[in-house]
């Protein structure tokens, strides 16, 4: 089959300091992050959650030019945008060092945040979306497709061309977009570029995908249900891709890894009464997990396949590698995914 899921690849990201990979021995931090100069990167769902504080700790704690929120909410949008650029301008004016002994970037707050359009939900404005990008950019250096949405225990809701809506924007809506951004990610100055599939501890119930009814038209919905495969989706697009960069060549010009990012205080599960108490009784602060997400996009130590969830019991504390659930493993269920993918979107996927 071509797959070797024993090993999860084996590039790690060159061209960085060396020095980068020199404090692994514990707990990853902001301090274990590399030089990011000049690295732009963008962030699905950048306006709030994980997305909003992984932006926040790139831009405050890296010396990366540029962080791209890709939202549907242009207000929304905006508004994050304002909070981290007054963060940073507030930084700059102290004039500390970043915690990995680094100086702060040189380029003004301002220029530091920028905002594009994204609706993972409408397939027909992501190609919209990925031009935009094009327009001003010709390149971009890490892709982190970080957007969800959880529809736990909530009647059944959908995109609007009429998919399941976890399926529909946690893994249609990136599989399209990171093939339309691809080749801004293969003309990535800073090789190999990355892509991080941002997955779920979820995962591991999902029972694997059902292709007779992906938008669970004959089925009873299961909210819950539904969301764990979308998120095993997540896990077997990092893996199919993996495959498919690898047949191309492209194995260090591109990699991909996935994350759980940990159980924070997020607005995921706004379809959801009990999704949103669940969160105001369990969940951290986002802030203090979001590092999760961090290290998954920029660490050099990662390699292409590899998968990261929190430290304690899967939610709580630093990254770690761990091992992604078995069924996630499972090679028929990635081809069958990418192949279904690349039917509905009547399109094949441009590596």
């Amino acid at each position: 089959s071509g797959f070797d899921f024993s090993r999860h690849g084996s590039v790690c990201l060159n061209g960085w300091p060396s020095w980068a990979c020199a404090r692994m021995g514990g707990d990853y931090g902001y301090a274990d992050m590399p030089d990011l100069k000049r690295r732009r990167i963008l962030i699905t769902g950048g306006n709030s959650g994980f997305g909003l504080e992984t932006a926040r700790g790139l831009i405050l704690n890296s010396n990366c030019d540029l962080v791209i929120l890709a939202c549907r909410n242009k207000a929304r949008a905006e508004a994050a945008a304002r909070s981290i650029v007054s963060a940073a301008v507030a930084q700059a004016s102290k004039g500390e060092r970043l915690p990995n002994g680094l100086e702060i970037s040189t380029v003004p707050p301002k220029q530091r945040v920028e905002i594009l359009i994204l609706d993972l939900g409408d397939l027909d404005q992501i190609p919209q979306a990925a031009e935009e990008l094009r327009s001003r950019h010709k390149s971009i250096d890490i892709l982190i497709n970080n957007a969800g949405v959880a529809c736990f225990f909530s009647k059944k809701l959908v995109t609007k061309q009429g998919h399941e809506l976890q399926f529909g924007t946690n893994h249609l809506g990136h599989f399209k977009f990171t093939s339309h951004v691809m080749d801004l990610l293969k003309r990535s100055e800073f090789k190999p570029a990355r892509v991080v599939s941002v997955s779920s501890v979820a995962h591991e119930f999902s029972k694997g995908l059902d292709f007779t009814d992906l938008d669970w038209e004959s089925r009873r919905f299961r909210g819950a249900v539904a969301y764990a495969d979308s998120k095993l989706a997540n896990v077997l697009f990092m893996y199919g891709l993996q495959k498919r960069l690898a047949a191309a060549g492209l194995s260090e010009v591109v990699t991909v890894v996935a994350a759980h990012p940990g159980f924070g205080a997020t607005d995921i599960g706004r379809h959801s009464c009990a999704a949103w108490l669940a969160n105001k009784l369990c969940a951290a602060s986002i802030a203090k997990v979001a590092i999760n997400e961090v290290r998954a996009a920029v660490d050099p130590t990662l390699r292409s396949g590899d998968y990261t969830n929190p430290k304690r019991w899967k939610l709580y504390g630093p990254p770690v590698k761990a091992r992604t659930a078995e069924i996630a493993r499972d090679p028929e269920q990635c081809e069958s995914l990418w192949e279904r993918s690349e039917k509905i979107l009547q399109e094949p996927f441009k590596v």
